[in-house]
């Protein structure tokens, strides 16, 4: 029998209808090349043959089985931390596989460094079968990557258990992104590491919770508001513009345009007020008569500022604009823009509001609404076309490729001042694909109808 004062890690492994994949995940633990571990496996009220697998493994000293009753991920992870015997804690899906040596290799790290508060391996992701397909590789912490926006698989997190408990443990309201809950509120104040090594194997399958993006990013949101929340109260003034023009769209007054019952700019003017995250709203236009516009919301917060027609042609330098608000405003470059498109009417608020949450926790200079395109890009060279993003088997977090939505992105008003409108440290957010629909041609706005009709 495993005494208590000699383990060191405790691995747990949440199933929940994954009796056929469970076998695999237990036997790389017990495979593992260290050997002061223990293994907890919850049961989470599967229906399949979960529990027939789990009565092979019983007879382990080194393993202890509990069956809870569909309690959810978070809630069995706090459980994890009250039955446990180690120092350390990692989770183990039971879909995925360790690699023999994960544990010996983290805990030789907490070994030598004992302020460390949390580690993660590579990882390589397989499909159903177990085939690797590819590798997922992290660019090292504190050097390249700074960002707590960019937080580890949860489910390869090795955690010192003291910290486990200093922070509360895990949020049980989230329903997801758990790894990103607890990388939040240590990252900023532990000390943390990773490893470039490929020590775990993420299965992909139909069922994975990655395949739930609705889930993700509501969690996503819930975590970085809570983060934001007391740092916001030092931030003031937090504005809101929305440019319009009279010309230079596809048609003449754009903001006029109706989709369902309402035009363009009222909806645009309703999202940004339901947000209720900024001081002021202005609508920055060169034609007056969008001001019949603001005068059917009758609200304090919004306002009109008339922007000069040369600054409204293609391609012209929206800084011009908003340096002309700021004076008139006399904030002195203090605070934060919103600048919100009209083009883009179905952004939600929620969105609106992750825009200003991201650029908080990370303070940077600013926040864009990105798309990742996952197609191969080309540009043309005198030798033919190159690819841009390489398509490969190992990929980093630095491969991504991103287009801007141009539905809003969020600014420091201080990047005013060089004349920079994003500033030098720039940072996305993922803006799901249907608000990122864009009213460019009156076939876009012919369709914008239809959705909106659906969505109402």
């Amino acid at each position: 029998m495993y005494l208590k004062n000699k383990i060191k890690v405790t691995v747990y492994i949440p199933c929940y209808n994954y009796g056929n994949y469970l076998s695999r995940a237990i036997e790389s633990v017990l495979k593992q090349t260290f050997e002061d571990w223990e293994l907890l496996i919850f049961d989470d009220n599967s229906e399949d043959n979960t529990q027939e697998v789990i009565s092979k493994y019983k007879h382990f000293p080194s393993i202890r089985t509990f069956k809870t009753k569909r309690i959810g991920l978070c809630k069995i992870a706090n459980l994890a931390i009250k039955e446990s015997r180690g120092d350390f804690l990692i989770r183990l899906d039971a879909d995925d596989i360790f690699n023999e040596n994960i544990l010996e290799i983290l805990v030789n790290y907490f070994n030598k460094n004992k302020d460390l508060a949390l580690i993660f391996p590579d990882y390589y992701l397989i499909n159903e079968s177990g085939e690797i397909f590819s590798e997922i590789k992290r660019s090292q912490l504190n050097q390249k990557d700074n960002s707590i926006n960019q937080p580890p698989n949860g489910a390869c997190m090795m955690i010192r258990k003291k910290v486990l408990k200093e922070i509360g443990g895990y949020r049980e309201d989230l329903g997801a992104q758990d790894g990103f809950d607890v990388w939040s509120r240590i990252f900023p104040k532990y000390k943390t590491f990773n490893v470039n090594l490929p020590l775990f194997y993420y299965r992909r399958h139909m069922n994975n919770m990655t395949n739930s993006p609705r889930r993700i990013i509501d969690a996503r949101r819930a975590i970085k508001r809570d983060v934001a929340r007391e740092k916001l109260k030092r931030i003031s003034p937090i504005i809101c513009v929305i440019p319009c023009r009279k010309y230079f769209d596809f048609t003449k007054q754009l903001w006029k345009k109706i989709i369902g019952n309402k035009s363009l700019l009222e909806i645009v003017l309703e999202s940004c007020l339901n947000a209720n995250i900024f001081d002021e709203i202005i609508v920055a236009s060169d034609d007056k008569k969008t001001k019949l516009v603001l005068d059917k919301f009758k609200n304090e917060k919004v306002s009109f500022f008339l922007r000069d027609t040369k600054e409204t042609i293609r391609n012209s330098d929206l800084s011009l604009c908003l340096n002309n608000i700021m004076k008139s405003k006399n904030v002195e470059y203090s605070g934060l823009t919103f600048i919100k498109y009209l083009q883009t009417p179905f952004l939600d608020t929620e969105t609106i509001k992750e825009a200003l949450h991201t650029m908080v926790i990370n303070e940077v200079d600013c926040t864009v609404g990105v798309e990742e395109i996952a197609d191969q890009l080309y540009k043309r060279t005198s030798f033919g076309l190159e690819p841009i993003n390489m398509l490969k088997d190992i990929s980093t977090n630095y491969d991504y490729v991103y287009r801007e939505t141009l539905t809003c992105c969020l600014i420091k008003n201080k990047n005013l001042i060089n004349g920079n409108l994003y500033g030098s440290n720039i940072l996305n957010y993922i803006v799901p694909s249907a608000e990122c629909f864009k009213v460019e041609s009156f076939h876009d706005l012919e369709v914008a109808n239809v959705m909106y009709k659906k969505i109402s």
